[in-house]
């Protein structure tokens, strides 16, 4: 029985393999690695038993795979975990999401032929159901939501590729992913952490806009999420499921935001109700949309229902740190990383 990890050496799949490694010692591990990141696989694993690299891509007929590779995994791999998505919010233009529709299309081909039908472990996003107000069922199918951007279509668009594949399935659905539960450390600051660096930015008499008083901040760290996938992979209950990776009470955005212009020596200004967020940093940072559009999520004010994932995450002992933690040490990590650069 072994795993296929797609996306490594992402920060993420590394994450997910050193879960692995230590939760399943006796499992092999194969990582499908592009050709340009072979050296810094090899350089990030050394030479570690259980752990094979092979050369291909996802969205190449048979993965890119050697005659050699394909005869190995096919009669051996029984789960496959495709992490292969980019970690910011900016990977939705048309080229990414052809690139995605056919890595998934050749993923479930590849699938289809092993020998006994593996489990995929798919990483989606709770953010394909969509912006809005209102509670929502955040474990069904999304049904023409109100998308942000080219990455959430793309993602939905990859979500019903899998169903209508007739493989075993689990959809995860994460909100934000950001560092470390432990140190907050992360590869890169992307996504909402460009909020700190904008603001380490800002002039001092600028105040800093405040989300809606409704929003929260769905955010799950790397080593959470990992250790999810890992253990719902052999989970019976999570087979054909979309499982929503989220804390039951996440924080309020305007916690996180007051805390970030604190940090920043910054004020921070509430503003009418329903103001998009993204629109003073387009503003105020030209050339910078693509931040604008990160921050948007802090304005989400949709209520997600998981009442089934939260109690699955809890039966597989799958702790939530709080998220005021979490929040308190990706800021920390951010001006950390500032101050040294």
């Amino acid at each position: 029985m072994a795993n296929l990890i797609v996306g490594f050496p992402s920060f993420l799949a590394q994450q997910l393999l050193a879960v692995l490694r230590q939760e399943f010692p006796s499992r092999p591990n194969h990582l499908l690695v592009l050709p340009e990141h072979i050296d810094e696989a090899r350089k990030i694993l050394g030479r570690p038993q259980g752990v094979s690299i092979h050369r291909g891509s996802a969205s190449s007929v048979d993965l890119g795979l050697s005659a050699e590779s394909i005869e190995r995994l096919l009669p051996s791999v029984k789960h496959i975990f495709y992490f292969g998505l980019g970690q910011g919010q900016g990977s939705g233009g048309r080229r990414s999401h052809r690139r995605r529709m056919e890595a998934t299309r050749q993923l479930l081909r590849f699938a289809s032929e092993c020998h006994e039908p593996p489990r995929l472990m798919i990483l989606s996003s709770l953010f394909v159901l969509g912006q809005g107000s209102g509670v929502v069922n955040a474990e069904a199918a999304a049904v023409q939501p109100d998308l942000r951007n080219g990455l959430e279509s793309s993602l939905l668009a990859q979500e019903r590729l899998v169903i209508s594949s007739g493989l075993s399935w689990t959809l995860l659905r994460p909100g934000l992913v950001i560092g470390d539960s432990r140190t907050g450390h992360i590869d890169r600051l992307g996504g909402i952490y460009r909020l700190g660096i904008l603001a380490s930015q800002m002039p001092k008499g600028l105040p800093l806009p405040l989300p809606s008083r409704r929003a929260r901040v769905h955010a799950v760290a790397a080593d959470t999420l990992a250790v999810a996938a890992a253990r719902l992979a052999s989970s019976v209950r999570a087979h054909q499921r979309f499982v929503v990776i989220d804390h039951p009470q996440p924080l309020p955005s305007r916690t996180l935001v007051q805390a970030i212009a604190e940090r920043n020596g910054l004020k921070a200004r509430g503003l009418a109700a329903g103001f998009d967020l993204a629109r003073p940093f387009t503003t105020l940072f030209a050339g910078r949309s693509q931040a604008a559009r990160d921050f948007a999520y802090l304005n989400d004010t949709l209520t997600y229902r998981a009442d089934t994932s939260d109690q699955l995450l809890r039966d597989l002992d799958i702790e939530m740190p709080p998220p005021a933690e979490l929040m308190r040490l990706a800021i920390k990590f951010t001006a950390d990383r500032i101050r040294t650069q």
